[in-house]
């Protein structure tokens, strides 16, 4: 039975559009939601007015009252400020659409001075209640000198304002703040006089605007008002204090979210600029508020959200590049059809390119934590999806990020319920599965119903918007609110937590009863088509690791047991309806998708290792009759094999890595110590024959000990220094004592005992099968006589600084093992694991301490002499493999390590006595 599809262009779109979704998500945080000013959305609000005017409350109008009006100034507590704005205008009109409002137009208002000997009156002004009272107070004590500020300019409602809202505050240029004694000063001081009059402060109303007075067309705000909760009374400013606009010009719709666990905060800010248009629609007055809107957020935790979003991004790309390496994303995404002998991949196998760590436990708990903040930095989307913004698409779809959390929350229980009963869950897993992307479809539809939950709430938590439902009956009066609590610096209250992450916990309960009904559709569905059947055929499956058991009766494989769980029944979620296929011979394979999930992989070595992102430490070397079935039986498990076997470095990767570790080492020991890395002239020749030289030296040595039997390939690249004596004495004219020439053969035959070759002592080994050909042979003796050039040209370099001579020989390598790589072998292999990055940073590092000191010691010592010293190479790699990894060693090896220990103290003492 085969799974449903995809065609190769869907599942490339989807592959992409998941990226792009996690690329979006974290550019939205840094840029839209990030501390810059970038201001990406836009928020209108396209209003109509009615024609009747709102009612006047009882206190101001002058008819079906038994007292009269209440005079200007009076107290008189209400819910909101919004009813003092009759103090100053006779009538106000509500929008039409809703029942809710922002926006006003008031008639007939007064909006000269009080003691004025003329009135100024406006006779229609649109005013939106989108600012708040700190904002209004800072900046009219922003336009007075200091010395005719008021005491309410001295309060922390004004002096704790920049620090509030994270604002940089700048000096306000002397020309555009009030002189003294006029009236935009007077103007200002009557609108602090009414604040500092007015509580609770959270429940005054200011609005900004324009006179509509010159019909349709463009206005920028030039009138505020504000109006107090507590007296009947209001004040206007903008009318002479002209200014006062220019520096409100980015406060309207003024917001900041505070939250404060432990100590470490997130804090959220929203400011706004507005512009408004006047046009006529059916003969209806219509007016546009424009908000262009900008987001902002600060603090430790969104810090944090910001690594954690960085950690996941380079996670998931590097899994993407290793799954890619390990199956080819042909053909998982269907390309290279060939591969699997004609069919298709039908399963979701090519899901693996996308977040295949989602079953490690550290991705689980970054994953997690993600979630939680990106939740909590939600605000800004929550406002957008609430006033029908432009960018409500970026607000669903910072939602739908969510099912990575229903994903692992779908498999940690599923783990739990594993642990209780894991042969139950086994025989469950075996008749139902469900893939990520049944898990996205079920959050995405969930999510979709839930919006308005997810949203609302968040948007109404934070109580910066004042709602107030009693002074206009039938009408709602909406207005931006301060609120006195975002000065403190306590905890959050775990309840207001609770009500901040209630919402997320429905989506994900609701959608893990989607994927429960899912799960159980689908099991109903296998059952009726192949009810005999307990394992379903797959193209993906064409490439699965052995591991010895029968599937009449339940228990761990060998390899389940290696990984330390039981991965077949922990498969709830996977590609393919297969978790496991049992072969001709009753031996049951796991499919390789399936423990590559769980983070095993092969490495280049032929280790069963942990892939990067899981802790489950496996370090064992692979047995191919173990593990691998016979070619014959398994014939879509050869082409696994092949690829596996050639997983490994080529000779000139292991060069170009070797010489960029040495080189990049070397470089910083250049930079640090400000040696110099020039070349006299006469030195050049010599230092590129040298180069050439060492490259072809380990060119050939590299491509001898891959072929050949180590043993062997050791004693032919080591008999350069034999090699060494002669072209010593007949090219440098050196001249080599009959005792030196002596204790050089002697050492080369204790050489000859430690590595003890095939040809003198047999080849009773299990290498045997793959011992060198002539063509190694030959190879190995030319990486001997490339090892002698280079000590004849280092040894005339004695005048040249080591530093340079290493540098470029590094230098000079990386260039010719790349050029050999792109021009003749035409691949390049990057490691993935830590092994083998540990191997590449360990052989670099010992790479340029070996080839700084061999290089000085060949300036400062004749050439045929010190070459023999490098028979203490082989000596010290087994007292390394005795001391550190603890193998035994051989006799002959012993024996052979005297010999050429003897022999060095012998050169070494009569050089010191002649």
């Amino acid at each position: 039975m085969e799974m449903i599809s995809l065609p190769t262009s869907v599942r490339l779109a989807l592959l992409f559009s998941l990226c792009a979704l996690d690329i979006v998500d974290f550019y939205s945080k840094i840029v839209w939601l990030g501390p810059t000013e970038s201001s990406p959305f836009k928020v209108n609000y396209a209003q109509t007015f009615t024609d009747e005017p709102l009612p006047k409350p009882h206190f101001v109008s002058q008819t079906n009252s038994s007292s009269p009006p209440i005079d200007s100034g009076a107290e008189l507590l209400r819910v909101s400020g919004w009813t003092s704005y009759y103090d100053k205008c006779e009538e106000l009109f509500a929008t039409k659409h809703g029942e809710s409002f922002h926006i006003v137009k008031a008639t007939n208002c007064d909006i000269g001075q009080p003691f004025a000997s003329e009135q100024q009156i406006a006779s229609e002004v649109v005013l939106s209640a989108s600012l708040r009272a700190d904002s209004v107070a800072w900046v009219s004590c922003q336009l007075l000198f200091f010395h005719r500020r008021p005491p309410l300019c001295q309060e922390n409602l004004v002096t704790r304002f920049s620090q509030r809202y994270l604002l940089t505050e700048d000096e306000v240029d002397p020309d555009k703040m009030a002189p003294i004694n006029s009236q935009g000063e007077a103007e200002l001081l009557r609108m602090l006089g009414l604040l500092s009059r007015s509580f609770p402060f959270a429940n005054v109303v200011c609005s900004q605007g324009f006179q509509s007075t010159t019909g349709p067309g463009y206005y920028t705000a030039s009138f505020f008002m504000c109006g107090s909760p507590n007296t009947f009374e209001s004040a206007a400013v903008g009318v002479y204090a002209a200014s006062f606009a220019d520096i409100h010009d980015r406060l309207a719709w003024l917001s900041i979210d505070k939250l404060n666990v432990m100590g470490f905060e997130l804090v959220s800010r929203r400011d706004s600029r507005s512009m408004f248009t006047l046009r006529e629609k059916d003969g209806e007055l219509v007016v546009l508020e424009m908000n262009t809107v900008n987001f902002s957020s600060f603090g430790h935790l969104y810090v944090v959200l910001l690594a954690v979003d960085v950690v996941l991004l380079i996670a998931n790309a590097h899994a993407a590049f290793e799954t890619s390496r390990t199956f080819g994303w042909g053909e998982l995404v269907g390309y290279n059809t060939e591969f699997d002998g004609g069919h298709s991949n039908s399963g979701a196998s090519w899901l693996l390119l996308y977040r295949s760590l989602y079953r490690s436990d550290i991705i689980v708990a970054l994953t997690t934590l993600s979630a939680l903040f990106s939740r909590v930095v939600g605000s800004p989307y929550a406002i957008i999806w609430n006033n029908d913004c432009e960018g409500q698409l970026y607000a669903v779809l910072a939602a739908l990020r969510m099912w990575m959390l229903v994903l692992c929350s779908l498999n940690l229980l599923w783990g739990v319920f594993v642990r209780l009963a894991e042969t139950r869950a086994y025989y469950v897993a075996q008749r139902t599965f469900v893939t990520p992307l049944e898990v996205l479809g079920a959050s995405a539809f969930v999510i979709s119903l839930e919006t308005t939950r997810l949203f609302d709430t968040r948007y109404h938590l934070d109580g910066q918007l004042f709602v107030d439902s009693e002074s206009f009956p039938g009408r709602v009066a909406v207005s931006n609110a301060y609120n006195e609590e975002i000065d403190g610096f306590a905890t959050t209250p775990f309840r207001t937590l609770a009500a901040l992450l209630s919402p997320l916990a429905v989506v994900v309960t609701e959608s893990l009863a989607l994927v429960v009904l899912i799960l159980i559709v689908k099991s109903v569905y296998y059952r009726r088509v192949n009810t005999n059947s307990t394992a379903v055929a797959d193209s993906d499956d064409q490439r699965a690791l052995l591991a010895l058991g029968h599937t009449k009766a339940y228990r761990r494989l060998p390899l389940e047991e290696m990984l330390g769980l039981p991965a077949r029944a922990h498969s709830l979620v996977r590609y393919s309806f297969e978790i496991e296929q049992t072969a001709e011979n009753g031996l049951t394979y796991i499919p390789p998708h399936l423990y590559y999930e769980f983070g095993a992989t092969v490495s280049d070595a032929r280790l069963f290792l942990t892939r990067l992102g899981f802790f489950n430490t496996i370090h064992r070397r692979l047995d191919v009759q173990r593990f691998f079935p016979p070619v014959g039986q398994s014939k879509p498990l050869m082409s696994t094999f092949i690829k596996y076997m050639t997983f490994t470095f080529s000779s000139m990767e292991a060069i170009f890595w070797r010489s960029l570790g040495a080189f990049v080492c070397n470089f910083a020991v250049v930079i640090c110590t400000g040696q110099s890395l020039y070349v006299a002239p006469e030195y050049r020749r010599t230092l590129a024959l040298r180069c050439i030289a060492g490259f072809a030296c380990m060119g050939f040595a590299f491509y001898a000990m891959s072929q050949m039997v180590l043993a062997d390939a050791s004693v032919i690249v080591f008999t350069s220094p034999v090699m060494t004596f002669f072209f010593g004495a007949f090219v440098l004219h050196e001249k080599i004592d009959p005792i030196s020439f002596v204790s050089a053969v002697v050492a080369f035959g204790g050489l000859i005992c430690v590595v003890r070759p095939g040809f003198l002592f047999g080849y009773d080994h299990p290498t045997a099968a793959s011992d060198g050909s002539w063509l190694a042979i030959c190879s190995g003796l030319l990486g001997a006589l490339s090892q002698v050039c280079v000590f004849l040209t280092v040894r005339q370099l004695q005048g040249l600084n080591v530093f340079a001579i290493v540098h470029y020989f590094t230098l000079s390598s990386i260039v010719f093992a790349l050029l050999w790589i792109a021009i003749v072998q035409q691949t390049f292999y990057v490691p993935s694991t830590f092994l083998l990055w540990r191997a590449i940073i360990g052989t670099g590092l010992f790479t340029f301490g070996g080839q700084m000191f061999l290089t000085k010691g060949f300036q400062l010592e004749k050439a045929g002499i010190a070459s023999v010293m490098r028979y203490l190479d082989v000596v010290f790699v087994f007292i390394w493999d005795a001391t550190i990894l603890g193998e035994h060693i051989n006799h002959w090896s012993v024996i052979g390590a005297l010999v050429i220990c003897t022999c060095a103290v012998t050169i070494a003492v009569r050089k010191i006595i002649s």
